[in-house]
């Protein structure tokens, strides 16, 4: 949920509750008031009553009654009734239905009788004041509501349009265009410094991706320079005639370690150009031709330790990505299944729309299977790897948005790419 929504959500729920709290107040008040009001007018017609009764002798009425409000009962003698108020339902045959009616019983005389006197009050237009009167409150209500809800919307919107703006301005944000900021000028202090903070951090990462990319760049280069130069040189001596049996030991053992190290820098710094997302041309490669490509250029290498290919490539297979990270990808995949098979064994490859599978004969994993993809995990003994080549297809791999898995059973190991 958005910000702004999750805000006007809050702030309607708060609202809601207040008014419904505020609104059963005014409703419990309003029939305080009226009921009061009723009780006020028996008052009055009670004190009315009761000072006219005092001035006649007796109320020459046969039936004791006056209108259909008031009824009077004489009282026997010695007769007396304490003073009740209580409410009922009276049938009216006009309106063939029950009306509410409040009554209020009382003993008042006149100069020589005593009579019981009952006052009735139609209750039911208190009640059509208290319904009429809580329906215009509840459509007040709804209207403020809806004009709070509206106006909260507009105003929430105009004062966090400084955080929207510095927020797409961050999604997007591309490190390699090394275009500035653009923030929006904002009178909210919090938002000023925000977008002063963002934008000392974005120069900052700007910065550190700039020494990064000429740190990796220099190194790519510096370093390589003297390795192919000692390469070179022991290659010289080894070359020489007068070189012992021990010298051209050692001279051999120096020349496997350049070369090792030569490729653990290569592989490094390559770790360190797809972090840094310095690969960004992406295009759509027939896989199936790549694939087949490298088996070719493979075939020695496959024929040394005399392994059966069980190629099974669907035609037309494409793929969206790097074309020299799909390379690196794919010979470091072949090369690990060549590397890591035995004598006579086998390598299985498929491709199918949407997935790479490669299969291989091999000694035991010595390793969890998950680790395999961390830098420097070998999952066999091999004095000539330097255990970074799956550590590199699992980041490109992850990087085209592909997912990866690697798995071993009964002496074949697999590794799956599904895009």
């Amino acid at each position: 949920m958005k910000l702004l929504d999750k805000s006007a959500l809050y702030n309607l729920l708060l609202s809601i509750a207040i008014i419904a709290l505020g609104a059963i107040c005014f409703y419990v008040a309003l029939e305080k008031f009226i009921d009061d009001d009723v009780n006020e007018k028996l008052a009055i017609q009670k004190e009315r009553i009761e000072r006219g009764l005092a001035r006649i002798d007796s109320i020459s009425i046969e039936s004791k009654v006056l209108n259909k409000d008031i009824v009077y009962t004489k009282l026997v003698a010695n007769e007396n009734y304490p003073q009740t108020q209580v409410d009922t339902s009276i049938f009216e045959p006009f309106d063939r239905e029950f009306v509410p009616y409040r009554v209020l019983s009382f003993t008042a005389h006149t100069r020589s009788e005593g009579y019981r006197v009952q006052i009735y009050q139609s209750l039911i237009e208190s009640d059509d004041i208290t319904h009429r009167i809580s329906r215009i409150a509840l459509i007040i209500f709804g209207i403020y509501i809806s004009l709070l809800v509206v106006l909260n919307r507009l105003i929430s919107r105009r004062l966090w349009r400084p955080f929207y703006t510095i927020l797409e301005q961050l999604k997007g944000f591309d490190l390699k265009s090394e275009k500035p900021l653009v923030t929006t000028d904002t009178s909210t202090e919090e938002f000023a410094v925000l977008n002063a903070s963002v934008q000392q951090m974005m120069d900052k990462v700007q910065l550190d991706y700039r020494n990064l990319k000429e740190f990796t760049e220099n190194a790519s280069h510096e370093t390589q320079t003297p390795l192919a130069i000692i390469r070179s040189k022991v290659e010289l001596l080894l070359q020489a005639d007068d070189v012992s049996e021990y010298q051209w030991q050692q001279l051999t053992s120096i020349n496997d370690a350049v070369s090792k190290l030569s490729r653990l820098n290569k592989a490094l710094l390559l770790l360190a150009k797809i972090d840094n997302n310095q690969f960004g041309e992406m295009q759509d490669i027939n896989l199936s031709a790549r694939v087949r490509d490298y088996i070719t250029e493979l075939e020695d290498l496959i024929a040394l330790k005399e392994l059966v290919i069980h190629p099974d490539i669907e035609e037309g297979v494409v793929t969206r990505m790097n074309p020299y990270l799909l390379d690196v990808l794919l010979e470091n995949i072949l090369m690990n299944a060549i590397r890591h098979n035995i004598m006579h064994g086998f390598i299985s490859i498929h491709v199918k729309r949407g997935l790479l599978e490669v299969y291989n004969s091999g000694e035991a994993l010595t390793v969890d299977p998950q680790t395999l993809f961390e830098r420097f995990r070998k999952g066999t003994v091999q004095n000539d790897s330097v255990g970074i080549g799956l550590s590199l297809v699992h980041r490109i791999a992850v990087g085209a948005g592909m997912k990866i898995q690697y798995a071993y059973s009964n002496k074949v190991h697999s590794i799956r790419l599904a895009f």
